[in-house]
């Protein structure tokens, strides 16, 4: 009896991280589990870092008959109890796959939710999220946040000479990482003594080095492509900002929480549920650099503030989104019936 994890992207992204966290928390949990995954994926890597059963699965999309008999006879032998789709795709070639004899259980990473009505149980990562999903007809939602791994080391060294802003993601336009270099250029314009680092990559990487050179940025502003070493990127941070137009939930920004540093982000839909304004974070408007700018020279101002946000964001993401809480929360769900 075991459960399927099914995830069929093949690039690296919220998503596929979101996977793999399930399979560690399930394992945890002590839930015999089997991720299902597309082959050459880049989630193959961490599930054999981590020791993780998978399988691969070749597909040429939602709607592969073939596929979808592949996946049935799979989940037969396995005597599959329930498969875990992340991502549309995997959605529709489960429920081909399954035609009503396996439980599907649908995780909403975001609001494209066109099947989800289909499904035997909805989880949401946010409550934004799941009432979303119940007013597109969904049915037994139940609210399933992303979790993340706790960090090793949370102490906090005082402020970098100078502090050090980072922020992290795919470089596509709604994560509204434009504003985040435009806020850079208003502190640079103050006066404000900073460094800052981008991580990530995407189809905004041109539009945000041309910016940099614009704002003359290039000497304190340095983007740093894919981070493959979370840990020691968020240890090299005084300050994280994510400055989001959209974000169905963040899990970088819990990432950086749970290493101690002090986050800003924008009240867009998963950091406006996640952060408690001026307790565990600050939350600013979504497309406002200058109020962003007011809110990292305000972190930057007062030291001991930020120390105190950054310490108790780190206790909020142990509490409410480590791996184990997150397979606790698992386990109790999947126990109730579909």
């Amino acid at each position: 009896m075991t459960i399927l994890n099914l995830m069929l992207g093949r690039e690296r992204g919220g998503i596929e991280q979101a996977a793999v966290d399930y399979a560690e928390a399930m394992t945890l949990a002590s839930i015999p589990n089997l991720t299902v995954i597309t082959p050459h994926a880049w989630a193959e890597a961490p599930l054999v870092a981590a020791r993780l059963p998978y399988q691969t699965l070749r597909h040429r999309g939602g709607w592969d008959i073939f596929a979808s008999y592949r996946l049935y006879q799979l989940a037969k032998r396995s005597k599959a109890t329930a498969i875990i789709c992340h991502g549309n795709r995997a959605l529709s070639l489960a429920l081909r796959a399954a035609g009503g004899r396996i439980p599907i259980i649908a995780v909403a990473h975001n609001y494209k939710t066109r099947r989800f009505a289909r499904a035997d149980r909805c989880l949401a990562i946010t409550q934004h999220l799941a009432d979303h999903l119940a007013a597109a007809g969904a049915k037994n939602i139940a609210l399933m946040p992303n979790m993340v791994r706790a960090a090793a080391h949370t102490m906090r060294e005082p402020f970098r000479t100078p502090p050090v802003i980072g922020s992290m993601g795919r470089l596509v336009e709604k994560k509204g990482f434009i504003h985040f270099i435009e806020a850079l250029s208003i502190l640079h314009t103050r006066g404000v003594s900073f460094r800052a680092v981008l991580g990530g990559e995407g189809e905004e990487a041109a539009n945000l080095d041309a910016a940099i050179t614009h704002y003359r940025l290039g000497d304190v502003v340095k983007r740093i492509g894919w981070v493959e070493d979370k840990n020691s990127f968020f240890q090299s941070l005084d300050i994280f900002v994510l400055p989001s137009l959209h974000e169905p939930f963040g899990i970088v920004l819990i990432e950086a929480m749970s290493h101690g540093v002090p986050v800003i982000s924008t009240d867009s839909e998963g950091p406006s549920e996640i952060l408690h304004h001026g307790i565990d974070g600050l939350l600013v408007r979504k497309k406002d650099p200058e109020a962003l700018a007011d809110a990292i020279q305000e972190l930057l101002l007062n030291p001991a503030r930020a120390q105190s946000i950054g310490a108790a964001g780190t206790a909020y993401v142990a509490s409410e989104y480590s791996m184990q809480a997150m397979a606790k929360r698992l386990k109790a769900l999947l126990s109730q019936p579909s």
